[in-house]
């Protein structure tokens, strides 16, 4: 876990943790704003939705080992998330790989290196796994993820084409 104890309070101010229960409101909100950037950058292929997950299906996130769900807190409130799923065979080579599902932090708080903290406690948590591999997928619109990626030198693994009719 990453903290930062605050010598003023004797408290942590700023940590990497396990999601618990309670945050579902607060990751359905960062659910919700992801799945709103690619509404407006891709309507053709996303819809509009009320939530992006419902409290069941976070719940099972929660309790499921191959799923590693963390955020980042400051002072109490949570400005960042990360999850990740580890999948066992993958139909090529059986490689036990962790899959980014999401990385969200909030607006005002981007460019502040808290994204890369978040993938480098995925990356930790992966390899305690025995994970040989962590795959994403970013929209090409997605230049600041596209930026983040390669900076924490992921290595572009394939391109989707597409022709609209």
């Amino acid at each position: 876990m990453f903290a930062i104890k605050d010598d003023l309070k004797g408290e942590y101010n700023n940590m990497i943790r396990n999601m618990i229960v309670e945050d579902y409101d607060c990751i359905t909100e960062f659910m919700n704003s992801l799945h709103k950037l690619h509404v407006d950058a891709r309507s053709d292929m996303y819809i509009d939705v009320d939530s992006v997950y419902d409290r069941n299906t976070f719940l099972e996130m929660l309790s499921d080992k191959d799923v590693i769900s963390i955020v980042y807190e400051e002072k109490g409130v949570v400005i960042g998330i990360c999850f990740a799923s580890v999948k066992y065979k993958s139909g090529m080579v059986d490689m036990k790989t962790a899959y980014i599902d999401a990385v969200v932090v909030r607006e005002e708080y981007r460019n502040n290196g808290i994204a890369k903290k978040l993938m480098n406690e995925v990356e930790k948590r992966a390899r305690e796994l025995g994970v040989k591999r962590i795959d994403l997928m970013v929209w090409s619109f997605n230049k600041n993820a596209i930026n983040l990626y390669e900076s924490l030198k992921m290595n572009e693994q394939r391109v989707i084409f597409e022709k609209l009719l």
